[in-house]
This record gives structure tokens, sequence and C-alpha cells, in this order.
């Protein structure tokens, strides 16, 4: 019981240990901003390449890919999937 009332104390003074570090920080973008974006791509890794073509639109979504790659979806069911399955369905 000592344990798990041990356990819960910690975890909040930790959540509002951060909360209050945060929140009185005079400059967001010093080290509350570099503890959240650390693992990120600097800047200036990223505007280094050139756009060999395209428009500066494609370049931004070039960006963004490189940022945010998409994930793929399992559970993706091809609209032919569905509809072999409706007829099925109808047939019974």
């Amino acid at each position: 019981q000592n344990q798990a009332l041990y356990k819960k104390l910690s975890l909040r003074v930790k959540r509002t240990s951060l909360k209050n570090f945060c929140t009185q920080a005079k400059d967001p973008y010093e080290i509350p901003y570099k503890a959240t974006v650390k693992n990120n791509h600097p800047p200036s890794e990223l505007f280094m390449v050139q756009p060999e073509e395209g428009d500066s639109q494609s370049f931004a979504n070039r960006i963004l890919q490189e940022l945010y790659p998409q994930i793929p979806n399992p559970f993706h069911c091809q609209p032919q999937n569905l509809r072999d399955r409706e007829e099925a369905f109808t047939k019974n």
C-alpha cells in the first residue's frame, strides 16, 4: 500500500514539475521548446536541399513527407473487396 501511494505521489510531482517549469519559463523558445523538439530534424537540414524541379508547393510537400511520413493503414479495405462482400450478403 505504501509503495502504491509513493508511486502515485511521485508521478504527480513529475507531471506538475514539468508543467510548472514550462509555465514559469521567461522565453517559451528556450529550454521547454528544445526539450520538446530535440529529436526532430533541424530546419537547416531540411532547407539545405534546393528544389530541383517543380514549384515551392511541391518542395514544401516533400519537406512535409520527410517530417511526417505516411504510415500504411493495415485496416484499409479496397472498394472491390467491399462490393464482393455486399454481393455475397445479398445473394443469401
